[in-house]
Parts: structure tokens; C-alpha cells; sequence
């Protein structure tokens, strides 16, 4: 069957937020990608996901970018609904318009970092809508994984007796943070490998991504430089009253955890733990011994062969 990559305005929540489906076969299972961030531009990462993991030989993607994030920045966003309620509202609203777009009753719904919240949340609220939930840097207890990732930080400062990290991060202090602080923090986090263990980020590549990306224009561009920590500024709080060990204890849809070893930005240890605690319809950890938080990037063969061998089959089990 033939494919699809189209770009498109809908109204979701109220707001108009920008969706890119794409795909090499129509007849495949549908997946609907939560982006991190909060207010991670999605976009510009569909490249390499689609080289390195095949993401689209194997779903029709739903590329979401949230409001407040990328192509979904604008002016008109009530600063009252950047809330997690309300982004659980939106991914609920964005699976059932890829249900009426592909004529599907059910799609797989991945959750990487930030996104990871509001999927599992949206998994524990409407499991009718999902094959699986697939978790990707699984944030479980905001608060308790970044106390786990500071002082993580602190011993690798002092391991690599580096004076610098060691001031900067003893300046921060324990969270809860401010925007600033967790940027600060999670820059050391990176620098000793617990954010991805391969290139990593910068602010500049970022930027360079951006201008590449054909769903931008330039105002997308310049909006996204003035307003870069938009979403981050209105959800810190809120994640940081995030347990997902009280709030979602049982997820009635098969779960899977695909977690680097490595992670110290959401913390892989947290994840592991409530897997275990964790009632669902059946449940999966994966573990990816040379990835911290970003394993698709990592890992992406690894990546590739368990969404192929693993978890595509639930599609045929659950139509």
C-alpha cells in the first residue's frame, strides 16, 4: 500500500498544533510519538530517526510538536493551559485523530522523557485508544530522579576532579530547580555522559537543525529562539509534583520500557523500579547496556529490532 508524508494544522485542545504524518506503507500499525522538552522541537529529529531506526518502514508516524513547542509556538496558547492536565487532554485528542485519519481503533503511543508523563498518564486514562505504550527515558518521580541525577553529577565531578563542576553544581544544590538551574545541571549531566553517550547537543547544533528542517520557516525559526523555554517555564512545577507510582500504579495496555543504562536524566534506576511494582496487561523492561537517554539515537539497530520483533505484533493481537 502506498505511503504518506503530510504536514498539517489541527485544532487540538482548542489550539491550533502542527502534525506530520509519515510513512511507507499505509497498511502498517500507526504510532503517535511524544516528544520530550518539555518544548523539544520533534520536527527536526524525524530525520534521523527515520535514517537510523527505519521508524517509518515499520508505522505511519504521528509526529506531534506539542503546543508551545516548535511549529506549535505561538502567540495565541493561554498561558492557564500549559498544563499537564491539559497536555493529557491533547495526546488523547491527538490519538483519536489518527484513529478517524487511518480509519484504525487502536495506535501505539511512544513517550520519550517529558512525553513519557503525559503518555502514561494518557495510557491510564483511555487504554481503549492504544495496541501498547512504549516508554523511552521513562520519567517516573521527577523529583527523586533529579535528586538521583545531582548527586550522580556530584560524584562524577569528583571522580574526574573536575573544580569547576564540582563549584557549579554545589552552587545549584538539590532540586526542586529553576530553569536555569536544570539547564545548568543537566549540561554537567551530559558532559559525564547520563544525557546521551555518543555527540550529544549543543545550542548551536540545535539551532542549525532548525533552520534545516523544510516544515520550518524562518519566523518558525526566530519564534522558537526568542521562546525556547516557553513550555519549560509554565510545566517545571507541575513535573515536579509528577508519581507515577501513586497516579498510574496499573496500566490496562501491554507496556514496554526501552531504557538506557546509562540514564541519568531521567534516571533508568526509577524505571526499573516501577516496572516492577508496575500492574499491567503484560510488560516488558528492555535495557540498552550503551545508551543513556537517548536510545533510538544510541542504539538505533537495537532500537529498530525490538520495535520489529517485539512489539509490532501486538498490532494483529489486539485488532
Amino acid at each position: 500500500m502506498a505511503g504518506m508524508d503530510c504536514l498539517g494544522k489541527y485544532i487540538v485542545g482548542g489550539v491550533g498544533q502542527w502534525v506530520h504524518f509519515a510513512g511507507r506503507d499505509l497498511s502498517n500499525p500507526v504510532l503517535v510519538f511524544l516528544h520530550g522538552g518539555p518544548g523539544l522541537p520533534l520536527f527536526p529529529m524525524r530525520r534521523m530517526l527515520k535514517q537510523h531506526t527505519g521508524l517509518e518502514d515499520l508505522f505511519t508516524v504521528v509526529y506531534w510538536e506539542q503546543r508551545g513547542t516548535g511549529k506549535s509556538l505561538c502567540r495565541n496558547i493561554p498561558p492557564e493551559s500549559m498544563t499537564i492536565e491539559q497536555f493529557v487532554s491533547d495526546v488523547v485528542d491527538v490519538a483519536e485523530l489518527a484513529r478517524g485519519q487511518f480509519g484504525v481503533e487502536r495506535v501505539f503511543l511512544l513517550g520519550h522523557s517529558w512525553g513519557s508523563i503525559i503518555g502514561v498518564l494518557a495510557a491510564c486514562r483511555r487504554p481503549d485508544l492504544f495496541h501498547a505504550y512504549i516508554g523511552v527515558g521513562q520519567v517516573v518521580h521527577m523529583l527523586e530522579g533529579d535528586l538521583c541525577s545531582y548527586y550522580w553529577a556530584r560524584r562524577r565531578a569528583q571522580e574526574q576532579r573536575s573544580d569547576r563542576a564540582q563549584q557549579d553544581l554545589e552552587k545549584i544544590g538539590p532540586p526542586p530547580y529553576s530553569v536555569k538551574a536544570l539547564i545548568k545541571e543537566r549540561a554537567w549531566v551530559q558532559k559525564f555522559g547520563g544525557l546521551r553517550r555518543d555527540e550529544g547537543f549543543s545550542v548551536a547544533k540545535t539551532f542549525i537543525d532548525c533552520i534545516r528542517t523544510p516544515q520550518y520557516t524562518l519566523l518558525d525559526v526566530l519564534r522558537m529562539a526568542r521562546h525556547q523555554f516557553f513550555s519549560l517555564e509554565h510545566l517545571l512545577g507541575q513535573m515536579y509534583d509528577v508519581d507515577l507510582f501513586k497516579q498510574a500504579p496499573r496500566l490496562h495496555v501491554p507496556v514496554f520500557f526501552l531504557e538506557g543504562r546509562h540514564d541519568f536524566a531521567a534516571p533508568s534506576e526509577l524505571a526499573e523500579s516501577y516496572h516492577a511494582g508496575l500492574e499491567a496487561q503484560a510488560k516488558r523492561l528492555i535495557w540498552f547496556e550503551n545508551s543513556a537517554h537517548y536510545p533510538f539515537f544510541e542504539e538505533p539497530q537495537r532500537f529498530r529490532e525490538i520495535l520489529r520483533n517485539d512489539i509490532t505484533s501486538i498490532a494483529v493481537r489486539t485488532t
